[in-house]
């Protein structure tokens, strides 16, 4: 989509690095929102002697979940292992210049088995936060239950 191909090579469109820092700049920007949220339910929906417990708790799930979001991204876009299982001297993993089309004739094939795993990822991500989405829907109350 962003590519333009010109002769044997391909060449980066010269948007995407700024469609790039703008997605990091909304992330950065939406993270320093959110990082306090934890800290304001444990002062607002629990008692004086559960806040600690509430806010360590909720900030150690926000930590996790940016830690799981660095850690599991690498476990499923493996690289283009299949494709390149076949050739001699395979060693487990694929050559680093594994999308040079004047070295490999199986460069199509490498660029969509990522491709497949990319996708692979962002399906999994997205029913996932559908899945928290529609708990937080059906099962948070909009306060803390009044005694």
């Amino acid at each position: 989509m962003f590519l333009v191909k010109k002769t044997t090579k391909t060449y980066m469109h010269p948007i995407k690095p700024f469609v790039g820092f703008f997605g990091q700049f909304i992330s950065a920007f939406a993270r320093s929102l959110i990082f306090p949220l934890p800290l304001k339910l444990a002062s607002t929906w629990f008692p004086g002697d559960q806040v600690s417990l509430a806010a360590s708790l909720g900030v150690i799930g926000y930590q996790s979940g940016w830690a799981f979001g660095y850690l599991i991204p690498p476990l499923v876009i493996a690289g283009p292992i299949k494709t390149f299982e076949n050739i001699s001297g395979f060693n487990g993993t694929f050559p680093e210049d594994w999308k040079n089309s004047e070295k490999w004739n199986s460069t199509e094939q490498a660029t969509e088995e990522v491709k497949n795993q990319i996708m692979i990822l962002f399906v999994s991500f997205t029913a996932v936060c559908i899945i928290i989405f529609l708990i937080m829907i059906f099962l948070v109350t909009d306060g803390p239950k009044q005694s």
